[in-house]
């Protein structure tokens, strides 16, 4: 499934409007690419041959909210893809959208996981770190002009209810035997090859945010190695379960990881469940063509796997409430239960 085609994308398609049906890029249509020496990689021009959406924003706040990293990275990790090796070299060096905090002025605006910063109002942007320096140095609004480069992005994280601390693989049938998580497979804070569950979104910003800081974590993180790794009857589709408490049937898997009890995850659909689904798939696809030397050893992000540390120690303005939660973080959001 393509990018522009994924339901969890939803409103990507339109944040060119108002640009043109022949807008091609910042640097104009192609009459102005010039046959000779190509552009030099991390640049608008080098970019700008290749198919993609371009759109603007404006932003009020004094930061985006969002976490950069580069094409290759994103690569690496599985985020972009499939890309075209051509396309990556391109990108270059340019601030590529890696994690895109909640309440944050990116997320109002649309910016997603993948997407280019290119100019910050009349100016280019280059590398990561002078994006903090030209947003500081700016009147407000600010204009960020972002690209969406036409390559296949997996966002292989989201909500989930879960169970993996029975012995079988039966899955359960009512609401009250699962446990309500947020699901990253890989993520900007861990190896790609790593299952993480955390209690809520609001957490695994929190989590995001400590670690970029370089402070210690102070929310609990579940996670389960991917080596050797099995998804049981997978077929196909994802199977259906009944809930007793609800009248439509369910979607599940169960991973068989290398060591441990089952995981059972389940989403209300296909949707909901189809990004860590696919993810899980993908990654233990490459795991298994890979030679155990390869892999074995290789160590978290993190120093521990887990972390039991005191919840209300995190006390940004605004985020967080009395109780160490984040204010409105009271468990599954209501839409994914529906």
């Amino acid at each position: 499934m393509s990018f522009f085609d994924d339901p969890n994308q939803q409103g990507i398609n339109n944040l060119g409007e108002g640009l043109g049906d022949e807008y091609v890029g910042p640097g104009g249509d192609e009459t102005d690419h010039h046959p000779g020496e190509p552009p030099p990689p991390g640049t608008i021009e080098a970019i700008s041959y290749f198919p993609g959406r371009y759109y603007s924003i404006q932003v009020f706040s004094p930061s985006l909210g969002v976490k950069f990293n580069t094409a290759q990275d994103l690569e690496q990790t599985g985020i972009y893809l499939c890309p075209d090796p051509n396309l990556i070299e391109s990108i270059g060096d340019l601030p590529v959208v890696a994690f895109v905090f909640q309440n944050s002025a990116a997320r109002r605006s649309g910016v997603g996981v993948g997407h280019v910063l290119i100019r910050i109002d009349d100016e280019e942007v280059y590398r990561s770190k002078d994006v903090a320096v030209l947003m500081k140095n700016r009147g407000r609004p600010v204009t960020c002009e972002f690209y969406i480069p036409n390559t296949e992005i997996v966002k292989a994280e989201g909500p989930a209810l879960v169970q993996y601390d029975v012995k079988t693989t039966k899955v359960p049938t009512r609401l009250k035997d699962w446990k309500f998580k947020y699901v990253v497979v890989g993520g900007i804070i861990s190896q790609p090859f790593f299952l993480r569950m955390y209690q809520s979104r609001a957490e695994y910003d929190r989590a995001v945010t400590e670690v970029h800081q370089g402070r210690h974590v102070t929310v609990k993180i579940k996670t389960f190695d991917l080596k050797y790794a099995r998804l049981l009857d997978d077929f196909g589709e994802a199977q259906e379960v009944h809930i007793k408490e609800k009248p439509e049937p369910w979607r599940y898997i169960v991973l068989l990881p290398g060591r441990g009890h089952p995981i059972k995850i389940a989403a209300p659909s296909l949707a909901k469940l189809r990004p860590i689904h696919d993810t899980l798939r993908r990654v233990i696809a490459e795991l298994d063509a890979q030679d155990p030397l390869d892999y074995e050893g290789r160590g978290s992000f993190f120093a521990n796997d887990q972390f039991d540390g005191g919840m209300g120690q995190y006390s940004e303005e605004g985020m967080v409430g009395g109780d160490g939660f984040y204010e409105g973080d009271t468990g599954p959001p209501n839409d994914f239960l529906e």
